[in-house]
């Protein structure tokens, strides 16, 4: 099911199949000011991407069940020709397939540093627009409750990277 959050930003299809990584990245984007579309795999990415919703950056897992992340941005560019396209893989690098090589601006190895994703987004999208300053008092407070839920999420993250799971 697509899982739609919003602030007034540059929005983020973020495609990942797994929950615990998708919740964290979701978490760090809007904290960040991005408004976050999510998808558990590449056949909702797809509906999303047909849909009228306006979509910045196409950030995807490369390996999902069903349409992989490669598909996927494939099929971005076509409906989107447009969009940014950032892939994350928990797999040995390999090269991108040829007929992505302008597509995608980035492929993210797993584990990543996860506070670093918005400033990397930040650099590939359009600059998001100054909010104003109640804008940033209610973000800074976002900011401040969901500071202890992310700590716990982040050492159930690295858990299971340390496991190999993502």
């Amino acid at each position: 099911m697509l899982a739609a959050q919003t602030v007034k930003s540059n929005r983020v299809l973020l495609v990942e199949d797994e929950a615990v990584l998708r919740e964290l990245a979701a978490e760090n984007l809007l904290d960040a000011g991005f408004s976050v579309m999510e998808a558990g795999d590449g056949t909702e990415g797809l509906e999303a991407l047909r849909s009228d919703i306006r979509i910045d950056v196409l950030l995807s897992d490369i390996k999902l069940p069903g349409m992989n992340g490669y598909e996927l941005a494939e099929a971005a560019k076509a409906l989107r020709p447009q969009l940014k396209v950032i892939l994350m893989t928990g797999y040995a690098p390999t090269p991108l397939p040829p007929e992505l090589e302008r597509v995608v601006y980035r492929v993210l190895q797993k584990p990543f540093e996860i506070e670093a994703l918005p400033a990397m987004i930040a650099r590939r999208a359009a600059s998001v627009g100054s909010n104003s300053a109640r804008e940033k008092t209610k973000q800074e407070q976002t900011i401040r409750k969901r500071h202890e839920v992310r700590k716990e999420k982040t050492a159930r993250f690295a858990f299971f990277a340390d496991k190999g799971f993502v």
